[in-house]
């Protein structure tokens, strides 16, 4: 085992300790860095050098990191500020440490960064999970205490050394539909993700349903429909989580009105939640439209249905039903490396499990990384575009990584 990936082990071994805390520990230096961004969130000219000096010598010897990744960093921990979040430097060096410790650990098939979600507490993170605990089944596991640690330097790469090859991506399958397809919403600090993936299947699969009868697909708010709809008033636990495939069955009963994402802000009722809230609060379920500007009821807007819906687990019942009947909701269990994924065919290498997510499998893929052969899922995301690949990531295929082969739903829109 190299010497830095040893060094980093022992150091993350005893992060959960707690410290003695008084008057000196809080006036520790690890305020430095709060200091230098002083609150601003536009730092220019000798203040904005004086912060990339810093952060060079604060990740010395630990990420060796381009001007362009230490301006990105930058960016990262003003927006942090904004919210609230004060990085010191003691968590941007234990977080770096980690980014180095995970990439000794996937042998080149995926890349962490350091970065806005690896950045957030943890209590932040576990708001981006709102899927209620999986039991993972036949789980082909890897022991991470025999994986090749070894040939990892200290850059963050741009890119696993892998050659990507997509077998099946429901948007070429359904051009007309890619621009629902593509749409990546940012769930914020909620634990939406659950309701997300719902609604924003059902806007997909409506429209593919409509371009199987020959009807137009028209890529605006009267064919998007709300997530904050089935958030709100699904019997679920709206931002603590809940089931993806309970949505579908409130859908089923009750039907789903429109809406958009925060940004486009439009719709009966689109989603409410900003991407730099840190405490959501979500209103009761009301008979209504919130936007007052939407010019059709709320009784009328929701009459939106699905004929069936299903749960079906194992690699080729997703193949056939995407093939057949486009995007599906999966959920997964996500460990603490996931939050530094930043390209690859994610896989768990290492940390504890923090809670389920739900996400959205579009395609898959097979990877070949040297002499190995990596299947993938094509997945969307509710993380916002900034995110890994721009919203939509790969996740290991075949062998029901962190449990996402085996909780995957989806309904089949009425379509007139």
């Amino acid at each position: 085992m190299p010497l830095m990936v040893f060094a980093i082990m022992a150091v993350l071994s005893v992060e959960g300790r707690k410290v003695p805390t008084g008057p000196n520990q809080e006036k520790s230096p690890a305020d430095l860095l709060g200091n230098l961004l002083g609150g601003l969130t536009g730092l220019v000219g000798n203040t904005l050098n004086q912060l990339i000096d810093h952060l060079k010598s604060l990740l010395n010897g630990i990420l060796d990191l381009t001007q362009q990744e230490l301006l990105k960093l930058v960016d990262v921990l003003n927006l942090l500020k904004s919210m609230g979040i004060v990085i010191t430097d003691e968590k941007l060096k234990l977080t770096a440490q980690r980014v180095v410790l995970i990439n000794g650990l996937t042998n080149g098939i995926w890349e962490a960064k350091l970065g806005f979600f690896s950045l957030l507490p943890d209590e932040d993170q576990k708001k981006l999970c709102g899927v209620f605990d999986i039991e993972i089944e036949n789980i082909v596991g890897r022991d991470t205490s025999e994986v090749n640690r070894g040939g990892r330097d200290k850059r963050q790469a741009s890119q696993a050394n892998c050659n990507y090859t997509t077998e099946f991506d429901v948007r070429d399958k359904w051009p007309k539909c890619s621009p629902f397809i593509n749409q990546v919403q940012h769930q914020g600090l909620c634990g939406s993700c659950w309701a997300i993936s719902t609604a924003s299947v059902y806007t997909d699969r409506h429209c593919i349903e409509r371009d199987k009868k020959g009807l137009s697909t028209p890529n605006n708010a009267s064919f998007t429909y709300s997530s904050f709809d089935v958030l709100a008033c699904s019997p679920e636990k709206g931002c603590s989580g809940g089931w993806p495939h309970k949505a579908w069955d409130s859908i089923k009963s009750n039907g789903i009105c429109t809406g958009t994402d925060f940004n486009s802000n439009t719709g009966c009722k689109p989603y409410p939640f900003k991407p730099t809230g840190r405490y959501p609060i979500l209103k009761s379920c009301k008979k209504s439209c919130t936007n007052e500007y939407w010019g059709v009821p709320y009784d009328t807007d929701r009459r939106n249905y699905v004929t069936s819906t299903s749960t079906i687990k194992g690699e080729n019942a997703i193949k056939e039903e995407i093939h057949e009947n486009g995007p599906v909701v999966a959920c997964f269990s996500v460990y603490k490396d996931f939050y530094s994924h930043a390209d690859g065919s994610d896989g768990h290498v290492w940390g504890d499990y923090d809670r389920s997510h739900a996400v959205v499998i579009v395609g898959y893929g097979t990877a070949s990384c040297g002499y190995e052969k990596i299947p993938y899922w094509i997945i969307r995301n509710s993380w916002g575009t900034n995110s890994t690949g721009e919203g939509f990531l790969k996740f290991r295929r075949g062998n029901n990584e962190c449990g996402i082969e085996q909780t995957v739903s989806f309904g089949i829109p009425k379509v007139n």
